[in-house]
């Protein structure tokens, strides 16, 4: 199925299911994948205030960046904020007090909602972690039994996939 986000809204994913999020105006060309069983809220998506166009809740995201200059977050969890340069990234929350970073290609900027000192930068292929009240730890690299399946969790549909679900769901 097919929806419309608007600022302000909640989703949370079923158990199984996916969703594939496209932003549009200043943010045209941005795209994320969306897990089961995660829950977020699209918070400003015309970048007209200082809040981040996603808030992630729980779970995961892997986000496709095709630009983003706003000089705010492009992405916060409950303990961390997540500034970019054009970038494909993954972020997990699987605790509240904790979030979790791979990148993908590009580089991301994390650090402590509390304390904006303990951040990190993570490049293409490395994983990082921002804990509430912890200095970060350098990033490290992903090993290939853990960056092969990710990508695959977080693969992006085709276009022609997404040309025969829109026939399915018709």
């Amino acid at each position: 199925e097919r929806f419309d986000l608007e600022d302000g809204d909640r989703v949370v994913t079923a158990a199984g299911a996916k969703a594939l999020i496209r932003l549009h105006g200043n943010l045209e060309g941005t795209e994320a994948i969306v897990t089961e069983k995660t829950d977020f809220q699209v918070a400003e998506l015309l970048q007209q205030s200082k809040l981040s166009p996603i808030q992630l809740l729980f779970g995961a995201i892997r986000s496709r960046v095709l630009r983003f200059a706003a000089p705010k977050p492009f992405m916060t969890t409950p303990v961390a904020t997540i500034g970019i340069k054009g970038t494909d990234f993954i972020v997990y929350v699987k605790e509240k007090s904790a979030s979790e970073f791979i990148g993908v290609d590009g580089l991301i900027h994390a650090a402590s909602k509390t304390n904006p000192g303990y951040a990190i930068e993570i490049g293409k292929r490395q994983w990082g972690k921002i804990e509430e009240g912890v200095a970060p730890r350098p990033p490290i690299r992903v090993p290939d039994a853990l960056w092969d399946p990710a990508l695959k969790e977080f693969s992006f549909p085709t276009p022609e996939e997404l040309r025969a679900a829109e026939v399915r769901g018709r």
